[in-house]
């Protein structure tokens, strides 16, 4: 007896097909068409690649804009400074200088002690930092004497900048605002290798005998200071020969 006809996965014709799933022969009954709309839909698709010609016209477009963007100079009192610039700024101090930002410190928001005043000097472009400076204030007591410090530091540039002298002219008007304040005297610390920048940028002489204790440890510093006033003029060798304390490192 020949076998009975095998019965077919199809409705009858005029009717939508519809198939089952083989891999599960309980799952429902699936539009045939819906199911390869769902196949061809889960294949991953890859978006073309630009044509080189493309991408070099998408530059040419680009690049006047970019480089019609102005370079300017701010100034931002102490407290004032935009959290956009801030947040650039830390994260360039916490890349270059990590040591500042571990232990106790790990969380720091702060570029300087708020205490020190710091007042901002700044080239940006747009809301972009090109290059960063501040001012800090310090009442530093030396031998037995009170003086009125002020110190550029957090000096920065970066590196897409560099060697345009934007930090260069940063330290030189700071100078010349410390210059024209009420201080006693200017300072610089840095390291030895950077005495020469600061030397010709600031204009300020080199002061070897000099060393700097912060927190109490030397710092291995080189130091540059211009005396500003009588009283700092005449305690000159104080300066010179005893060790100048701060609590922080400048």
């Amino acid at each position: 007896m020949a076998p009975p006809p095998r019965r077919t996965l199809h409705a009858r014709a005029g009717t939508t097909d519809r198939v089952r799933n083989h891999h599960n022969p309980r799952l429902p009954l699936v539009d045939s068409r819906r199911a390869d709309r769902i196949h061809r839909n889960s294949l991953p698709t890859t978006t073309p690649r630009p044509h080189h010609r493309d991408i070099r016209s998408l530059v040419r477009r680009i690049r006047p804009r970019l480089g019609a963007m102005d370079v300017r100079y701010v100034e931002y009192a102490p407290g004032e400074l935009p959290a956009v610039l801030k947040a650039q700024v830390l994260s360039f101090l916490r890349i270059v200088w990590p040591e500042g930002f571990t232990g106790e410190l790990r969380y720091r928001d702060w570029i300087t002690n708020p205490s020190y005043e710091p007042h901002h000097l700044l080239y940006v472009a747009g809301d972009l930092v090109v290059s960063h400076l501040e001012i800090v204030h310090v009442d530093l007591p030396h031998q037995g004497t009170t003086y009125k410090l002020a110190a550029p530091t957090s000096v920065l540039t970066f590196p897409s900048f560099r060697g345009e002298g934007w930090a260069g002219r940063l330290v030189e008007s700071a100078c010349r605002r410390i210059e024209a304040s009420n201080a006693d005297l200017g300072l610089i610390c840095c390291d030895p290798h950077n005495q020469p920048f600061y030397a010709k940028t600031s204009g300020w002489p080199t002061a070897p005998e000099a060393t700097v204790v912060a927190d109490g440890f030397p710092t291995g510093q080189a130091v540059l200071m211009r005396l500003l006033t009588p009283k700092a003029q005449h305690h000159q060798a104080d300066f010179r020969h005893s060790p100048i304390h701060l609590k922080d490192e400048l």
